[in-house]
């Protein structure tokens, strides 16, 4: 089974934008932070406000644009037909709505032949 990359690719920037987000907001909430394990203590006191303000927005705009690139994906796979040479085309791969092949408008195929009944060939028909 072959996956496609796209999912994986908006899942990563979901999650980071998640965690630029979350540390966003636990900077606003405490700036100062302190690693036991180094002996380390950062104090964000004096960029609090900036440093969090610009971690919640990028991180907001992130999770927002991974959302969409996701629902995105969701309608790629939708297929489009040619009424005029009926060639079966999937959505992204098509430009400006018109077929590759002979510059015809797209329609989409879900429901295509009962918009199009004259199309159908006798021996295809359903039923036949």
């Amino acid at each position: 089974m072959q996956y496609s990359t796209m999912p994986v690719k908006s899942w990563h920037v979901l999650l980071g934008s998640l965690a630029v987000l979350s540390l966003g907001v636990e900077i606003l909430i405490d700036p100062t932070w302190f690693d036991s394990t180094r002996g380390v203590y950062f104090d964000y006191s004096k960029w609090q406000y900036l440093l969090s303000c610009v971690m919640i927005v990028v991180g907001l705009a992130g999770t927002i644009a991974s959302l969409v690139s996701m629902n995105r994906k969701n309608r790629w796979d939708e297929m489009m037909i040619c009424p005029e040479c009926q060639q079966t085309i999937i959505t992204y791969t098509a430009q400006d709505g018109r077929c590759p092949q002979c510059g015809g408008e797209l329609e989409p195929l879900d429901g295509f032949y009962e918009r199009h009944p004259e199309l159908l060939d006798e021996d295809t028909e359903p039923g036949h």
